[in-house]
This record gives C-alpha cells, sequence and structure tokens, in this order.
C-alpha cells in the first residue's frame, strides 16, 4: 500500500481507559506507552512515535496501523477522520518531535450500560461484571496531566471526540465541556440506551452549537435490544425524537454508526429504511473483532445470504451515495474465500444465551431463522414437525382432529363419552414456544421445572391447564417447562435432556418414560421416531433382515433400550445436581381414563392422579 498518509501522528491524541497513549482509535494500544508509568510527553516524542511519523511519511503504514489497513478492505478507516479534521497538514512537511493535537478522544474508563454481543470487557464495565472482572471507576490518576496537556494546546483543538464506555455517563466529560473551546466541535458515540431527559451532559451538549452525534446501533426492535443487550427500544425512539429538532435547525447533525457483521447481515434493507424514515444517513464501519461475527467467515451459504441482502438493498435504491459504496466494497471482498469460523459462532451464541444473557435463551432462533436454517447455533435435532409449529397456535393436532372428533360424535357411545367429558362446548389450544414445544417461552422470567415425555406428557386432546405438568406448575407456583413430544421415545427425552440441561437450570425434572417398542433415529438434524410395527413394515426391515428384527422385536432388547435411557437420565441430572422425579406411562392407565377428546390419551382424571404421584414424590 502506497501513498498512505495519515494525519493522526501529528495530531491526534486518544487515550484509552488503561491509560494507553494513542494518536488515534484504531492504533495499536500496546506500542506507544501508558500514563501510569510516562508522562504524556515522554511518549508522544518516544522513539517508537518517531518512527511510526517517518514511515507515515514516506507513505508506508506501520505496523502500528494495521486496523486501518484492515477497515479500508471496505473504503474507509479512522485516517478519513484524522485528515478531515486537519485538511492543511502536509506530512512530508512535518517533524518527527511535533504533536500539536487537533483531533482529542479520551475514553476515561470503561462506565457502560449495556453488554452488547459484540463487545467484551475492555470496553464495557457491564461486560466485566458479567466475567468477574474487577474494573477501576472514578477518575484516573493521570486525569490533571491530561487536562494541563489539553489547556496548554487548547488553541489547535478543532475536535474532541466523546467516547466510553458510554460517554454520556461519564462524570469527567461533565467537566470536560466546561473547558474546551465553545466553538470546536464535539462529536460522540452514544449508545443511545441513556435517558435523555435527566442527563446533565446530555443537557450541555443541547446548549452548545456543533455537536455531531454518532448513533450506535446496528438493528432495530426486538434485535436491537438481543444485539445492544440491556437497551430498550422505546428509550431509543424517544431519545430521536429529543434530538431531531437540533438536527433540523443545522445547529447539531448526526447519524447512525453501524457495524456490518452476522447480526445484520441478512437484516440491511430494514435498518436502511428506518434511517430513512428517521431522517438520518448510516456511517457504516467493518467489524474489528470478534472475527466469527463477520459474514465472509462464516462458510459459504451465510456468504450467498449476505450478497443477497446487499443485492436487494441496492436494488431499492434507498442508499445513499456513500452507504452504496460501502456495501459494493463489501460485494467485492466478501468473494473471496476465507476461513470458516462457524464453530466458533456457534459458541459465540451459545454462551451469549446461556451463559452472559440468559434472559435471550432461544431468541436468536426467534429473531434470525435464516441463519439457523444454515448454522445449527445449538446442535439442535428437532422432530419433524417441531419446525413446522414453533411460534404457532392450532385447534386441531394429529390424532385430535376434526375428522376423528366428527366419527365419534356420529357414534352415540362415544358421543355420550364426549359429552360427559364437556368436549362437545370446549376448544383446545395448541399453542407453542418459538422453540415448537408446547410450553412456556424458555425465558427464565420465573422459577421453572422441566417434564419430557411422550403425547402424555405433552398432552393431546386435552387443555393446556388439564395436563399432569400444568397441575403441578399451579400447586407449586412454578412455571413448567414441558418438553412433551407427541409420539415420542424414550431415547427423544434423553436427547432433549441432553440439549436443553446446559441451557436451562430447572429446580428439578420430571421424566415419563414412554412405550419400549419406540425409538429415535436421527438424520441430518431431524428425529424419526419409529415404533416396533411400523419399522417392520418397512424398508429398515425389509434392507436388514433377521438382525433388525431381533434387535427391534426381542423384548429383551426393548428391556435394555429402556433401562440405558433410564441410566442417562439419572445420570444427567445427578451431574447438574437437579432433582429428578421419574414417572411412567403405566401410571396414566391406572385411572382407566382414556376422556381425552381423541377418546384415546389419557383424560383429565388421569392426569390429576399422575399430578398427585408426583407432588407426593415431591
Amino acid at each position: 500500500m502506497s501513498n498512505f498518509y495519515c494525519a493522526a501522528p501529528w495530531r491526534g491524541l486518544h487515550i484509552n481507559p488503561r491509560g494507553d497513549v494513542k494518536t488515534c482509535c484504531a492504533g495499536d494500544p500496546n506500542m506507544l506507552g501508558n500514563l501510569n508509568s510516562q508522562s504524556i510527553e515522554q511518549i508522544l516524542h518516544g522513539p517508537v512515535m518517531q518512527e511510526i511519523r517517518q514511515s507515515i511519511r514516506q507513505g508506508q503504514p506501520h505496523a502500528y496501523c494495521y486496523n486501518c489497513v484492515q477497515a479500508e478492505r471496505y473504503g474507509r478507516s479512522e485516517r478519513d477522520w484524522h485528515n478531515n479534521v486537519s485538511p492543511e497538514f502536509d506530512p512530508t512537511t512535518a517533524g518527527d518531535l511535533e504533536h500539536l493535537p487537533t483531533l482529542i478522544d479520551v475514553r476515561w474508563n470503561t462506565t457502560c450500560n449495556l453488554s452488547c454481543n459484540y463487545c467484551a470487557e475492555a470496553c464495557s464495565s457491564k461486560w466485566a461484571a458479567l466475567k468477574g472482572i474487577p474494573t477501576k471507576s472514578g477518575a484516573r490518576p493521570y486525569y490533571e496531566q491530561v487536562c494541563d496537556y489539553l489547556e496548554q494546546h487548547q488553541h489547535n483543538i478543532r475536535e474532541v471526540a466523546l467516547v466510553g464506555g458510554e460517554p454520556l455517563l461519564l462524570p469527567e466529560n461533565d467537566r470536560l465541556l466546561d473547558v474546551i473551546p465553545e466553538d470546536c466541535i464535539v462529536t460522540l458515540i452514544t449508545n443511545v440506551a441513556v435517558d435523555f431527559s435527566t442527563n446533565r451532559i446530555v443537557k450541555k451538549l443541547l446548549a452548545r452549537d456543533r455537536v455531531g452525534w454518532s448513533l450506535s446501533f446496528d438493528n432495530i426492535g426486538e434485535r436491537f435490544e438481543y444485539v445492544r443487550h440491556g437497551a430498550d427500544w422505546q428509550q431509543l425512539l424517544s431519545n430521536l425524537n429529543t434530538l431531531r429538532p437540533l438536527m433540523q435547525s443545522n445547529r447539531h447533525w448526526g447519524g447512525i454508526h453501524a457495524v456490518y457483521n452476522i447480526y445484520n447481515a441478512t437484516r440491511l434493507i430494514e435498518l436502511t429504511e428506518f434511517a430513512r424514515s428517521q431522517g438520518l444517513t448510516i456511517h457504516w464501519q467493518s467489524l474489528y473483532q470478534p472475527d466469527c461475527l463477520d459474514p465472509q467467515r462464516l462458510g459459504n451459504q451465510i456468504k450467498q445470504l449476505a450478497l443477497q441482502e446487499i443485492d436487494r438493498l441496492l436494488e431499492l435504491d434507498i442508499c445513499l451515495d456513500s452507504e452504496r459504496l460501502f456495501f459494493q466494497t463489501v460485494k467485492s471482498n466478501i468473494q473471496a474465500a476465507r476461513d470458516d469460523l462457524r464453530t466458533e459462532f456457534t459458541t459465540h451464541i451459545q454462551d451469549i444465551e446461556t451463559k452472559y444473557h440468559p434472559d435471550t435463551a432461544g431468541k436468536f432462533r426467534q429473531l434470525w431463522p435464516e441463519l439457523c436454517k444454515v448454522i445449527n447455533v445449538f446442535n439442535e435435532i428437532s422432530v419433524a414437525y417441531q419446525d413446522e409449529v414453533a411460534g404457532k397456535t392450532f385447534d386441531w393436532l394429529g390424532e385430535d382432529n376434526p375428522k376423528n372428533f366428527q366419527r365419534h360424535c356420529n357414534d352415540p357411545a362415544k358421543r355420550q363419552l364426549l359429552d360427559q367429558a364437556g368436549w362437545l362446548d370446549q376448544k383446545i389450544t395448541y399453542q407453542f414456544n418459538r422453540q415448537g414445544f408446547r410450553s412456556a417461552e424458555f425465558d427464565g422470567s420465573n422459577d421453572y421445572f422441566v417434564a419430557v415425555g411422550c403425547s402424555f406428557t405433552f398432552g393431546t386432546a386435552i387443555q393446556t391447564q388439564q395436563r399432569y405438568t400444568d397441575i403441578v406448575a399451579n400447586e407449586l407456583e412454578l412455571t413448567c417447562y414441558n418438553l412433551g413430544i407427541q409420539g415420542g421415545s424414550d431415547d427423544t427425552s434423553v436427547r432433549l435432556l441432553l440439549t436443553w440441561l446446559d441451557q436451562l437450570n430447572p429446580k428439578f425434572v420430571i421424566y415419563q418414560n414412554t412405550f419400549p417398542q419406540r425409538f429415535e433415529v436421527v438424520h441430518n438434524n431431524t428425529a424419526t421416531i419409529y415404533g416396533i410395527h411400523s419399522t417392520l413394515s418397512g424398508s429398515v426391515a425389509k434392507d436388514n433382515g433377521t438382525l433388525y428384527k431381533h434387535l427391534l422385536t426381542t423384548p429383551s432388547n426393548e428391556q435394555i433400550r429402556a433401562c440405558k435411557n433410564q441410566l442417562a437420565v439419572r445420570e444427567l441430572c445427578r451431574n447438574k445436581n437437579i432433582k429428578l422425579i421419574e414417572i411412567s406411562y403405566i401410571d396414566f392407565f391406572k385411572t382407566h381414563d382414556n376422556s381425552a377428546r381423541d377418546l384415546h390419551h389419557p383424560g383429565a382424571v388421569a392426569n390429576q392422579s399422575v399430578a398427585q404421584t408426583v407432588l407426593h414424590e415431591l
């Protein structure tokens, strides 16, 4: 790369929360020096800084400039900002010891109210708290030294950047706004998640002219709240309403400062349309880290989804010229093959939803279904119908269907049974959560337990509140996460517990074993449940002869499978120190009650009896 000229080494000052001195935000923080051990003059006039200036003067980027070189794969970098603030600067005539700061970016500490999914403890006190890492708060010991240096060069200062953490939460910025020149530009990058109506720094900014607002968010609505964890979308909209009159009067200006990453790669149109509706531009920035959120590093299928979204966006002709240029550059770079970090991305989402933001459990799958079709984020295996019913509500399902119901109504004896059970004038609602279970959402909002089993646990042909699981939940004032599967096998229950006990931490687990003739086969992340008779009449028996016949039909083999599954469930719960309650499908037959609406499954009486058995065990 030739002609790599940049004003920052001579005209910029950046100090990060650790006290590392740089001349721009993107510079390597480990190269120049730290204010906890050196003075600001020693660092800015030191040998490494001189070496960097010599390299830039020759039009060559130094290793210090790596992040800008990477960012310019997509067309823009931090050096554009510095060169625009000091357009008259000529590096060919500047000395190796010269430093006249025109652009100031001092980040006093990492105090922040959010733990955004692609941020980390180095930039957010909220992340540090989640990871149990101590952080320093309050004014740094070098605060006065920095202020003295700024006062000494006050006449050079043209722009002050307020960054964080969240700059609107840093009291040092409250004082800083009182001492900088009144006519200098103040720019800030804010997450827009602070209440503007009560914030002291906002009040001072609103009283100034020449303030530029970089509104740091990359998605809208629920996806915004998922990525910018801790933020409230309605608060952001309220804050935008506060800024709009100032921006329309030209006293202030600003736009959305968005990072292009996997969370918005398939949602560019909705963000751009929102920006246009608010009269905002979008300043796009390429992702620095983590690499596993880069759309071009998640395999060819993800790259194709990203390219398709870019093409759709550009065809709509709603982009401003700078936005269009950014995405044209992305297209030219994303074509190149890169390493595949899907495994790292899967770990990232699992950590977000289970370790750091458990209140978001299951939401990635709901909010980005197009990505989950390509990347099996939770290594999830679903019974075929689960993907079809997820998030939906039905009046009839499976054996409990209008045709069978009408057939029973036409039979006087069966009609009488339906009437006695109240089904002639009752409806049943099958409401499925985002994961495809007839259950409450897995949001951790209340204390809960987990139940696994077949249609007896699922509650085929009965009301939700008639299920034994819901009777137990109401009695104990808990929520039940019901993982019952229609036609499920013991294999199914073990698989579900293997998947979900890592993501959930229930007070206890109810394991309902089921008919030993059933077993589950997994292929391409889809589970198919078989019964002995259906298997023997199918291709499995025909293709494999007596081996599979004996495996599937000999009673002792059924007993072995049942025992293995029972021991697996016990061990899973024991390892996680979770209380286990075991019940059997046979328990539902003790009351001779098959008064569910399909006149086949256990009815309300049987479920009440099983609920009492569970409560007794507890």
